[in-house]
C-alpha cells in the first residue's frame, strides 16, 4: 500500500479531520495520484466484464499458511459479548458455530494482511484507493447449511454507498463437495435483480442464469462485485470449507465506515451473546442476515 493511502486511510480511521486537509481535498488529491498497484490491466478487464476474478498464486506460501493458521486461532475463540460476533446455526438440532465478524480489532495478523496486501489489490478493481468496510468468516462446518441465491448490494445498503467489491479468502479448499461458490458472469451488470420478500433472488430470475461453480484451492482469493449472483450449495463432507470475506468501499464513496457499519448491526442484529430474550431482530435480519442459515432468535 502507497503511503498516500496509509496516511489517508490513518486520517479516516482516527476520524481527526480537523488535524489535516478536508476530505475532498484528499479524494482528489488520491485519484489524482492513483496507479494500478498488483493486478494487470487484463485481469481487472476481466473482472469489470464478469463480475469476479480468482487469484491462485497472490498470497505467498507462507501467507496461505498464515491465513490457515489464522482461521484456526479465530474459530477458537470464545463466544464473547461487546467484542467479536458470533452467529450460530442449527445442524442436526445442535447450535453450531457459522460465522465470526468484527475481527480485525483483535486479530493483528489478519489485519495487517488485509492493510499490507488485499487493499491494493480491491483498489485495482476499484481504479482509486479502497478502505475496509465489513470482514467476516463463514465456517461452512461438516454439514453446514447452504446459501440460496442472492446479491450481497442489497445487505450493504444503511450508509447509501454505490458499490462494495469483497476478497474471498479461502482457508481451506473449496470443492463442489464441500460447497464452494457458484457465481453467474456478466449479471453484476443488471444492478439489483427482482428478489423474493426473504431477499433471496427470486425463482424466475434464477432458472435464467447460468451458474458456474468456482472450487478454489486453500489460501486462493476470489475477487467479486456485490452485484454479482451467487450461492453456495450445502457441505457434504466431512471436513469444514472455512472462507475469509473481507468487503471493502471505495474511500471516495463515504470514506471510513466500518466502525459505523458494525455499530449499526450491534444494535439492529446483534450476536446472540448481546441480544436480550424477547426483542424481535426480524427487522435488522432483513438486512444483515440476508440469505443465510443463521437464527434470528437468542436460545
Amino acid at each position: 500500500m502507497g503511503s498516500l493511502m496509509k496516511r489517508t486511510l490513518l486520517r479516516l480511521v482516527t476520524g481527526s479531520r480537523s488535524r489535516y486537509q478536508s476530505t475532498a481535498t484528499v479524494m482528489k488529491e488520491m485519484n489524482e495520484e492513483y496507479q494500478r498497484q498488483v493486478l494487470t490491466q487484463e485481469e481487472v478487464m476481466s473482472f469489470n466484464n464478469d463480475g469476479y476474478l480468482v487469484l491462485k498464486n497472490f498470497l505467498t506460501e507462507e501467507e496461505k499458511q498464515n491465513v490457515k493458521k489464522w482461521g484456526d486461532e479465530i474459530q477458537a475463540w470464545p463466544e464473547t459479548a461487546n467484542k467479536w460476533f458470533s452467529y450460530f446455526e442449527t445442524v442436526n438440532g445442535e447450535k453450531t458455530l457459522c460465522r465470526t465478524e468484527n475481527f480485525i480489532p483483535y486479530h493483528e495478523g489478519m489485519r495487517n494482511l488485509i492493510e499490507n496486501k488485499i487493499t491494493s489489490c480491491i483498489s485495482d478493481c476499484f481504479d482509486e484507493p479502497s478502505c475496509l468496510f465489513k470482514e467476516k468468516v463463514n465456517y461452512k462446518l461438516p454439514n453446514g447449511g447452504a446459501f440460496p441465491p442472492h446479491q450481497d448490494a442489497p445487505a450493504y445498503v444503511t450508509f447509501d454507498q454505490k458499490l462494495h467489491i469483497t476478497a474471498m479468502v479461502a482457508i481451506d479448499e473449496m470443492t463442489v463437495e464441500n460447497g464452494c461458490l457458484e457465481l453467474v458472469s456478466g449479471r453484476h451488470k443488471e444492478g439489483v435483480l427482482r428478489q423474493e420478500e426473504s431477499g433471496n433472488i427470486h425463482p424466475d430470475v434464477v432458472e435464467t442464469m447460468d451458474w458456474k461453480s468456482a472450487p478454489c484451492e486453500a489460501g486462493s482469493i476470489m475477487i467479486f462485485n456485490a452485484f454479482v449472483p451467487h450461492r453456495s450449495a450445502k457441505n457434504m463432507t466431512n471436513k469444514s470449507r472455512r472462507v475469509f470475506y473481507l468487503t471493502f468501499n471505495a474511500v471516495s464513496d463515504g470514506g471510513y465506515l466500518r466502525n459505523a457499519y458494525y455499530g449499526h448491526k450491534r444494535k439492529m442484529f446483534p450476536p446472540e451473546a448481546e441480544r436480550i430474550s424477547g426483542v424481535d431482530y426480524s427487522e435488522g435480519a432483513k438486512i444483515y442476515n440476508l440469505a443465510t442459515p443463521i437464527t434470528n432468535k437468542k436460545d
